[in-house]
């Protein structure tokens, strides 16, 4: 933990910083306070192995949603319904919101399988706007 506090004290403090982890001997109370000293936001994840919803370090929420890698063979439509897991997500980003200036979700194509409609899906259920994704075809080379 000496190595990841003396990385943190280098950070240019002109710059919001957002650190994820993806092994969980990370999730200590000594990485949240850490952060939390530094001004660095804990970036939650929904990766396979690790908790879901992490400690608020700063007034932002960040959320990587990012799937098994290589689920599937194929990134242009969503293969599986998340909405469960996005109304998850929602419950906890609105449970924290009085507290928080920013949120950030983002999210990977093996989380569903294709990302502009996971992200979409997420809008759609919090009331925003949805935007249908121009995704140009890849020409063909012969």
């Amino acid at each position: 933990m000496q190595a990841f506090s003396e990385f943190l004290e280098q950070l240019p403090t002109d710059y919001n910083f957002a650190v994820e982890f993806r092994h969980p001997s990370w999730y200590l109370d000594q990485t949240n306070d850490l952060l939390t000293e530094f001004g660095v936001t804990w970036a939650a994840t929904e990766y396979p192995g690790v908790p879901k919803e992490v400690p608020l370090t700063t007034d932002t929420i960040f959320v990587r949603l990012v799937g098994k890698h290589g689920r599937f063979r194929s990134h242009n439509r969503e293969q599986i319904d998340v909405t469960p897991q996005l109304e998850s997500w929602w419950d906890w980003i609105r449970a924290l919101s009085e507290d928080v200036y920013e949120i950030y979700v983002f999210f990977n194509d093996d989380y569903s399988g294709f990302a502009p409609a996971s992200a979409n899906r997420l809008k759609k259920l919090i009331g925003l706007p949805v935007v249908d994704p121009d995704i140009p075809k890849q020409m063909k080379m012969f």
